[in-house]
């Protein structure tokens, strides 16, 4: 059987349409409307965010006007890099956050003391690299006795 000619380009031009299709619809699967990868989120930001960290002998306060440190524990890190504060905290799997367990030079247990931290005045309830920040909120961590001993 032989294929003329005119017959073998339009072969040619449909095999071409098949693989662009192919290539079309695979590129939509991995990729959504704006360019990011399935299961990828795109960063996001908040504007107006302001840290204090308070101990029974000092205090230091940090803002951003914008950035990409969009949880409790995040904003925390950025805040102790600018102050030149160290840190330690533990990941606790069965609640999938950091436990912060010591910054500068106070850890928790010393005077019976824990830090425990509240954004815009209210008890926060959920592990600091779990809590996502909204604009304008305020974080503070206080170096204080527990309410429920």
């Amino acid at each position: 059987m032989k294929i003329e000619p005119t017959r073998k380009r339009d072969l040619f031009v449909y095999l071409c349409i098949a693989i662009l299709l192919t290539t079309a619809t695979y590129y939509v699967s991995i990729h959504d409307v704006f360019g990011k990868q399935n299961g990828v989120q795109e960063k996001q930001f908040v504007c107006d965010v302001e840290i204090i960290i308070t101990t029974p002998n000092w205090s230091v306060t940090y803002s951003s006007e914008n950035t990409s440190n969009v949880t409790v524990a995040e904003l925390l890190f950025e805040c102790l890099t600018h102050w030149n504060l160290t840190v330690d905290k533990t990941y606790w799997s069965g609640y999938d956050s950091f436990f912060i367990t010591r910054i500068g030079n106070y850890s928790n247990g010393d005077d019976d003391r824990f830090w425990q931290y509240y954004v815009n005045d209210e008890y926060a309830d959920v592990g600091c690299s779990k809590y996502s920040l909204h604009d304008h909120d305020t974080v503070v961590w206080i170096f204080e006795r527990s309410k429920w001993n």
